[in-house]
């Protein structure tokens, strides 16, 4: 075994026997306080060139001399634009010689798991795109499900990923800071760990500490595994529901549908996942 799988090991093998002498939960070394305005702007970002840009563009353009093809053209060449350039910072940062925010034990230039999801999904809705504007005329349902493919892509992960965890499956290849051997975790795990190690800024230290505090508090595994539920049905059946009325409703009508109920539906399950980590939270502090 190597050193950097010992470590991992090592990591992964904490019980709830190890904490037992702390005031409460081993404490995760984030708080998003301080970066409100960061994540306002990023996801305001991301709203408006990934939700309000296609529709302006669409009925602006639409109506105009231009042949649909070219509409929608246009439209695929500046969608997820700061999407992409994000992803190349994130996958700076983790392959870079100094990097202090990689998996667990992983070696240099090694990518965590959501990355490789991130590029797999976007290898995914290219070949989407393509299919939708290349035909003459193109196939706008198609094009305007870029949104609800992620949806199912996401979906079908956090469902697996709930099933995998009750039947304890361990896992044949590295995910993230779990080890290639270990038994699945919720993939709501992974994502907060990537998302924060990365994204938001918080490291190696936070991977460690994200894994202490799931290895030591039954109330945080559970509720990671119901999240897991929540988030990948409430994925599955948002992207069914807009994925029908797209093939069904005219194309004038309907393509906005496409675009903007995802990030409603997303929004509202964020705020109702909000309420419900904050008394989870609460029930494991009281219980501890």
């Amino acid at each position: 075994m190597s050193a950097s799988e010992a470590s991992q090991t090592q990591t992964h093998c904490k019980t709830e026997s190890d904490v037992d002498l702390l005031d409460g939960p081993p404490p995760l070394p984030y708080s998003l306080y301080p970066r409100k305005k960061a994540i306002v702007i990023t996801w305001s970002i991301i709203f408006f060139d990934s939700c309000l840009l296609p529709i302006i563009m669409f009925y602006f353009l639409w109506f105009t001399k231009l042949s649909h093809t070219t509409v929608l053209n246009i439209l695929s060449s500046i969608f997820g634009l700061p999407s992409f350039i994000h992803f190349g910072k994130c996958v700076y940062y983790l392959c870079k010689k100094d990097s202090t925010c990689c998996p667990i034990g992983s070696k240099r230039g090694r990518l965590d798991y959501f990355q490789w999801s991130f590029s797999f999904s976007v290898l995914l809705l290219t070949g989407q795109i393509v299919a939708a504007v290349t035909p003459d005329p193109p196939v706008v349902p198609l094009f305007a499900m870029v949104t609800s493919t992620m949806l199912f892509i996401t979906g079908a992960q956090l469902i697996s990923a709930f099933f995998l965890y009750h039947a304890r499956v361990k896992i044949p290849f590295g995910r993230s800071s779990l080890p290639a051997g270990h038994t699945a975790h919720p993939g709501i795990f992974t994502i907060i760990e990537d998302i924060v190690a990365v994204d938001g800024g918080g490291g190696t230290a936070y991977r460690e500490a994200l894994v202490a505090r799931y290895d030591a508090s039954p109330f945080f595994r559970r509720m990671l595994n119901r999240l897991d539920l929540f988030w990948g049905l409430g994925a599955f059946t948002t992207a069914s529901i807009v994925t029908i009325m797209l093939w069904t409703i005219p194309v004038q009508i309907g393509y906005w549908i496409g675009w903007l109920v995802p990030f409603l539906w997303a929004g509202l399950w964020a705020f109702l996942t909000i309420r419900y980590v904050q008394s989870c939270l609460i029930e494991e502090r009281n219980a501890w």
